[in-house]
């Protein structure tokens, strides 16, 4: 059979364009299935996150003892308390703490007081006058200076030891009053 050259060149550009058309259409598919890929992978990494948050929540609901674990941890209990008891424990550790509070408050009063004894009376002994009001348990009786200076510092030394019995309580206490 007999082509003429136009028909030839006609159907050669035919041709070409079809492969054109075909290729473009072929790299089109592969950059189509790359983002396919791309978006799968993307897909099947956050399906794992969530079925690690899934696993994760279902252990806890697993373990609705979490909450009375942690408190009994925290009160310094066996973790097997219930939680009744755990509510006893934390309503008698309040009432302590606030007794303890009390009493601290009592005795930094009296701290205070007896300061405020000590200052007035080394204002009087450095003045060479008596002291007209005696310390406490001491006699009405004037005394000499040294024998009130030595009842003044006794009782300055009980005061003390009073003050660090007071702050060791404090610090020892499990309400947390005493640390900042």
């Amino acid at each position: 059979m007999f082509v003429t050259r136009r028909r030839y060149r006609e159907e050669l550009a035919a041709a070409n364009a079809e492969a054109n058309r075909q290729r473009e259409r072929a790299e089109k598919a592969i950059a189509d299935q790359a983002t396919a890929a791309f978006n799968r992978e993307q897909v099947v990494r956050q399906f794992a996150e969530a079925d690690k948050q899934l696993t994760a929540a279902r252990k806890q609901i697993a373990d609705p003892d979490v909450h009375r674990k942690a408190l009994a941890i925290a009160l310094g209990a066996g973790p097997d308390r219930t939680w009744e008891q755990l509510l006893d424990d934390t309503a008698r550790l309040t009432k302590t703490a606030a007794q303890r509070a009390a009493e601290i408050a009592g005795l930094n009063t009296h701290l205070a007081r007896a300061r405020a004894d000590v200052v007035a009376l080394s204002g009087e002994l450095a003045d060479g006058r008596e002291a007209r009001r005696p310390i406490d348990g001491g006699s009405s009786k004037p005394r000499t200076e040294s024998d009130e200076l030595r009842q003044a510092k006794a009782h300055a030394s009980a005061l003390a030891a009073q003050l660090a019995t007071i702050t060791t309580a404090n610090l020892a206490c499990t309400c947390g009053g005493g640390k900042k």
